[in-house]
């Protein structure tokens, strides 16, 4: 398999560019109605949005909430960016053809000069385009640290841990299995088999809100009883305040069964390497780009008379990748490691009924605006007579200081 082109940039920004157009005919309206951006000037003039490019564009041509300012020779303005204040720094003169930009957490300075307003943002269009991408890269990676609602790293929502979830659903956690098919060797008919499961999710990241719909999609081959590959495709669609923001993702996984589940084995042991590629984008927070992951997720299983205890731990890296898109050079700086682990709880009941518990805990290794969030949750399962597949409903809440989630999964797995 040629891996290389499977997860190659235009391929993922290929899709993410359709996925993207289906979401929005399909999004409703916004839940809520705080403003993501804003600008201030010293003169008391301000206006807010969901759109950074709008919002900066009515600003730097004065129109709009700031059509005060067309007359004004000098003034000075702040950007507060996604909760983060002061992110971007704005001195204008000249009736507004002079502008120096200013970035105080990564240092970038920078003044352009223009003959109109029109022509001053147009040279900060193109500089942002080009020139400028590797400081809008560094901009974004310190967003990440500050921002609770950040698009490629640092919060539950973010580019690098959509990418660490869905590796972890797939490799560090598996559906409850009946009576029957726990002393019968149920889970090991078929060779082959996929998964599909839609979620939908509410958020709350300090003082914004939003929301998610999701898709997880699988497709896996036993090549042995000791070794198979697994293809992961997850694409996520987040809503916040009416800034959109779109995920997709594909990964690859070689689960290595080191202790086979077999028929009256109370022991079961499962390693998987695996390695991808994540993209993301949003016009509205001018960010996204692509992030390299590769980790390892190890499930360990115990099964005590009825009941079966699984522990899931993954460690992974996270890495930003340079690419382009319609013109624009796309610099993502991202040097992440997540660490995730999870306890589930099977509990059969009747013929073909199983109920999972698990808690899961997920850590940012480096820096990061939510550094840390819990997950509890329960998921009923319907599994087939024969262990040929099922079907799966579950909710799980995931929290941590100023950040808490509801999501709701349902779906189903087939093995033939």
């Amino acid at each position: 398999m040629n891996t290389s082109a499977l997860f190659s940039p235009g391929r993922i920004l290929g899709a993410a560019a359709l996925f993207a157009l289906l979401a929005t005919f399909a999004a409703p309206a916004p839940i809520s109605a705080r403003d993501l951006f804003l600008i201030e000037t010293d003169t008391g003039v301000q206006g807010g949005g969901s759109s950074l490019p709008d919002l900066v564009e009515d600003f730097l041509l004065a129109r709009g909430p700031f059509s005060d300012l067309e007359n004004e020779p000098q003034y000075e303005a702040e950007l507060s960016y996604a909760g983060v204040p002061n992110a971007i720094e704005m001195d204008v003169g000249t009736l507004g053809t002079e502008v120096t930009l200013r970035i105080p957490s990564t240092g970038f300075e920078r003044t352009f000069t223009g003959a109109t307003r029109q022509e001053v943002e147009d040279q900060i269009e193109a500089f942002i385009k080009d020139e400028g991408a590797r400081e809008w890269g560094r901009f974004q990676h310190e967003m990440a640290k500050r921002s609770l609602v950040a698009v490629t790293d640092g919060n539950p929502n973010s580019t690098t841990a959509r990418a660490a979830n869905a590796a972890f659903q797939e490799f560090g956690r598996r559906p409850g299995r009946t009576r029957t098919e726990r002393f019968s060797g149920g889970s090991g008919q078929g060779r082959f088999g996929f998964s599909f499961f839609p979620g939908y999710s509410r958020f709350k990241a300090g003082d914004f809100k939003g929301e998610a719909y999701s898709l997880h999609f699988a497709l896996s081959a036993r090549l042995t009883d000791l070794i198979g590959v697994t293809l992961v495709a997850p694409a996520s669609y987040v809503r916040m305040e009416g800034a959109e923001v779109y995920h997709l993702g594909a990964t690859a996984g070689i689960p290595l069964n080191l202790i086979p589940d077999r028929p009256g084995s109370r022991w079961h042991w499962q390693v998987t390497p695996s390695g991808g590629m994540m993209g993301s984008g949003s016009v509205d927070f001018a960010g996204g780009g692509l992030v390299e992951h590769y980790a390892v997720t190890s499930l360990l299983s115990y099964k005590l008379r009825n009941l079966t205890l699984s522990m899931g731990n993954q460690y992974g890296t996270y890495r930003g990748r340079n690419t382009t898109y319609d013109d624009y050079d796309i610099h993502t700086h991202v040097d992440q490691r997540i660490v995730k682990h999870g306890l589930t709880l099977s509990l059969p009941f009747g013929r073909s009924w199983v109920v999972d518990l698990y808690g899961e805990d997920t850590r940012f290794r480096r820096e990061a605006a939510i550094d840390r969030y819990n997950g509890l949750g329960g998921d009923l399962v319907f599994r087939f007579r024969g262990g040929r597949g099922y079907f799966k409903a579950g909710l799980v809440h995931e929290f941590a200081d100023d950040y808490s989630a509801y999501t709701g999964r349902a779906g189903f797995g087939l093995r033939y």
